[in-house]
């Protein structure tokens, strides 16, 4: 087995503790992980289903054909996956940003099927996904429906991508209340559903941003996101920064922004932060492009942080007026992901595409989205059969984020000399909070205190292996892959005296 070349520094550690189990040599920070609720998102459906956009031969489709050779429609409406992009590094989950015309066509008489044949059918390759309801997108499709107009609901003239259009207006009460019942609905249908990772509060503003053509009152902006709340209580809701930013110098009264913004942190709501490299905001922001990264600071607690990436055809044609790339080979990408501690990060178009382009920049990021663990050593003292006992599992957390999901901490004992093989849990153990801290080093590892129960366990010699689950599905450490079996790591051998 290879062996990654290093000193054994001895760590400074209380003895008294027992004796350590040194696993530094066999950390890998090269192995590409692909671990649950963290990595990248495909915007897969971007301008709702209509959008001629996804249609190889510009005819409109009822159900996305994204690019020839990914997937293949048949006349009866099966959706086939030609290539499941299962070797793109990292790639959690797909994006679905549909319109509220897509699903209720008539009124009361929502057809899902479009989005529940891609969720059964790419969730059979292990993808999970996250829903943007929208209700305008421009000049792309309608996204309210025509019969919610008919009913009485006001729009506002909007010239927008060199053309005018309707824009609803977004407190009409004929609006609210027609939407309020579809995203009730929508929650009936997808709340607690584990394959969804968060919806994304897209009702208000142009693409589902947050902005919209005038000012509106909080009031109106709160009816907005109180009916998301409302209706997806055990799901996670991503707020869109422009919600906060969109008032800032043109609030109708002083502390505005702060009032919706500390509403959505008492809510649990996480941040979702859009047009990262985007030319614009590198102009009158930061290197990373986050107009308002202190959001992030204010929501981090809350959950998971998104960032959605520009088109990627601007990663290299835009240019400040400094002369300066918008996408700076992927370093921009990488400042913003550190600085907003990002566990989602998503990209436009086709993922081979992005690879091909980006694959230093994809990799380097992929383990560092959300948490990534790696175990420095394991401290165990004598251990006596029928009682409790102890050991200490050091660890670092080298991601940009800590984890949202209590994953399930195992350990196992193999009998030397045969025999059954024993597993115990560690519910002690709580990954939420192994915390990213400075170097990710011994001195600034996480000493995690594991109680054991040794009740009916025999005395003898044991190979003691570790492992770290989401159900039945391994979270992997960054460690060499040939040392690993099926998630179990071993850590070494333990004598449990009578």
């Amino acid at each position: 087995m290879k062996k990654a070349m290093w000193f054994a520094a001895r760590p400074h550690l209380d003895e008294g503790k027992g004796r350590f189990i040194d696993l530094r040599h066999y950390q890998d920070d090269r192995r590409i992980l692909n671990n649950p609720h963290k990595g990248w998102c495909w915007h897969y459906v971007d301008g709702g289903f209509g959008d001629v956009r996804y249609n190889a031969q510009g005819e409109l489709v009822t159900l996305i054909a994204y690019a020839d050779g990914y997937q293949k429609i048949h006349e009866d409406g099966h959706l086939e996956i030609l290539d499941d992009v299962s070797d793109f590094p990292g790639l959690n989950h797909l994006y679905i940003r549909f319109n509220w015309g897509d699903i209720e066509k008539e009124e009361g008489k929502c057809d899902w099927t479009p989005i529940d044949r891609i969720m059964d059918e790419w969730g059979k390759k292990g993808y999970t996904f996250a829903f943007r309801p929208c209700t305008f997108q421009g000049n792309l499709f309608p996204a309210t429906p025509d019969w919610v107009i008919a009913a009485g609901a006001k729009t506002r003239p909007f010239f927008i991508d060199n053309m005018w259009t309707n824009e609803p207006v977004y407190d009409d009460p004929i609006y609210l209340e027609k939407l309020s019942r579809f995203i009730s609905e929508m929650g009936a249908k997808f709340d607690g559903d584990p394959r969804v990772e968060y919806v994304d509060i897209g009702t208000f503003g142009h693409w589902g941003e947050a902005n919209a053509s005038i000012l509106y009152p909080v009031e109106s902006i709160m009816k907005h996101l109180e009916m998301h709340v409302n209706a997806f209580p055990h799901t996670v809701l991503a707020f869109n920064y422009a919600f906060v930013i969109g008032r800032m110098e043109r609030e109708m009264a002083p502390g505005e922004g702060q009032k919706i913004l500390d509403w959505a942190k008492e809510k649990g709501m996480v941040v979702r932060n859009d047009s990262i490299c985007y030319q614009p905001y590198i102009e009158n922001g930061n290197y990373h492009s986050l107009l308002a990264p202190s959001l992030h600071d204010e929501l981090y607690e809350n959950g998971p942080a998104v960032l959605e990436f520009v088109h990627h055809w601007q990663y290299e044609d835009c240019f400040t007026h400094n002369g300066e790339s918008a996408f700076e080979e992927g370093y921009r990408a990488v400042a913003a992901c550190e600085r907003s501690r990002a566990t989602f990060a998503g990209f436009h178009g086709y993922p081979r595409d992005i690879e091909k382009k980006y694959g230093p920049m994809l990799r380097y990021l992929t383990n560092r989205l959300g948490y990534w663990y790696f175990i420095e050593g394991i401290q165990l003292p004598s251990w006596k059969a029928g009682e409790r006992a102890e050991c200490t599992l050091y660890l670092t957390n080298r991601g940009f984020a800590r984890a949202y999901h209590k994953y399930d901490l195992k350990l196992k004992l193999l009998p030397a000399a045969g025999g059954e093989v024993i597993i115990l849990d560690c519910p002690d153990a709580d990954t939420r909070t192994w915390i990213p801290k400075g170097v990710p080093s011994m001195d600034n590892a996480v000493a995690q205190q594991l109680q054991v129960d040794l009740t009916g366990v025999q005395p003898g010699e044991y190979q003691l292996q570790l492992g770290l689950f989401a159900g039945d599905r391994p979270v992997h450490f960054g460690i060499f892959q040939d040392y690993e079996q099926d998630g179990w790591v071993p850590v070494g051998n333990v004598k449990i005296e009578a």
